[in-house]
């Protein structure tokens, strides 16, 4: 009996020794006004750490072009129209329209020379209301716009990718390639959800696997609804080396003769190494917000964290929370602020409030 009581507490306290670190809390804002580009500082608890402190990229296109440090840019041009917020002048835009349009590639391609085991990726963008899906096959008159790559993380010599798509059925799939068994999810989550005319926002969640081990992550959010928490997801099998980011818009894989335009906007691309930044998002649960705003960050310490606001689409005195994550993922409870004022008291946690929608892979995780 002794001795199973000695085996009992050894793993007890081996089961303790592995629980997760607990999630940063905000505790503070330090400054009157909360207004777009203004700089603003937070008290905050268990925020994990960031080595580069700035994001490896945020692009708002504010200077009247694309970012300099991109590896490539194939959107077409700057745009000054269809603005996304009243403190955006530019975004980018690409016709789509089969052979006569601006191409197939309307997208942003990371520096191939970073290759990360973790990413964060994040985009806006709107569909024009002359914007028509395709749903034909290769080859015939319906393909334009049938099958839509809209984020890809590239290993060189095209092997192990990640490949997110919108299919010729209306429906969305992802999967690593050249990977065995599949790694891949098909035919979940409708098209008909980006709706023309709106802006809307895509981020995603990487964390690359074990070799040959099912423990990585893939996360995607649609307008901050959840739809993809795959935690057990082998992104690497046979290759060691990490991925950078190939896609971040829309790469039109067929085309057809059609003439109509089909007109694509981008704005407020921001990527990053670490999983680790901050946001405001309109809801209390991070999961449950169905708009967030990335913030800039400018320096990062162990109880305090500092950025540059980006007040994005939220209108002036619209209520706010702000989050941390850390660089596992793992989100605060949002800390409420009224935006353009000062912020307001610690909240208590989102225990209390009404559970969010149960996303289509959910397994764990934040």
């Amino acid at each position: 009996m002794l001795r199973l009581s000695k085996l009992t507490i050894a793993a007890a306290f081996l089961c303790l020794s592995t629980v997760a670190v607990a999630a940063p809390v905000v505790t503070g804002l330090g400054t009157s006004i909360f207004d777009h580009g203004t700089s603003a500082t937070i008290s905050v608890t268990n925020p994990g750490t960031k080595s580069t402190v700035p994001p490896h990229i945020w692009d708002n296109m504010e200077t009247g072009g694309f970012h300099p440090n991109w590896g490539g840019v194939s959107v077409a041009r700057i745009n000054t129209s269809d603005a996304r917020h009243g403190n955006s002048a530019y975004n980018g835009n690409h016709n789509f329209q089969g052979s006569g349009g601006d191409g197939y590639y309307g997208a942003f391609e990371a520096p191939s020379d970073t290759r990360s085991a973790t990413w964060f990726c994040q985009y806006w963008f709107k569909l024009d209301t002359n914007w028509n899906w395709g749903a034909g096959p290769a080859g015939s008159a319906d393909a334009n716009l049938a099958n839509v790559k809209m984020f890809r993380l590239w290993h060189a010599g095209g092997q192990e990718n990640l490949s997110f798509a919108s299919w010729r059925n209306g429906l969305m799939q992802y999967s690593m390639e050249l990977i065995e068994p599949p790694q891949q999810q098909r035919d979940f989550y409708s098209r008909s959800n980006f709706t023309p005319g709106v802006w809307q926002c895509f981020q995603f969640e990487f964390i690359s696997s074990d070799i040959g081990v099912a423990n990585g992550t893939f996360r995607w959010w649609h307008n901050g609804y959840r739809v993809v928490n795959n935690t057990t997801f082998m992104t690497r099998q046979n290759l060691a080396t990490y991925k950078y980011p190939l896609i971040l818009g829309f790469f039109n894989s067929w085309i057809d003769g059609g003439t109509d335009r089909d007109d694509f906007y981008i704005d407020d691309v921001y990527i990053d190494t670490s999983l680790a930044r901050v946001e405001v998002g309109d809801n209390v649960d991070y999961n449950s917000c169905t708009h967030r705003e990335v913030q800039i960050p400018t320096a990062w310490a162990n109880d305090e964290i500092s950025f540059t606001v980006n007040t994005g689409s939220f209108d002036g005195e619209a209520d706010a929370y702000i989050f941390v994550v850390d660089e596992n993922g793992v989100k605060s409870a949002g800390f409420p602020i009224v935006v353009g004022q000062s912020g307001g008291g610690l909240v208590e946690g989102p225990g209390d409030i009404t559970d969010p929608p149960t996303d289509l892979t959910a397994t764990g995780g934040n």
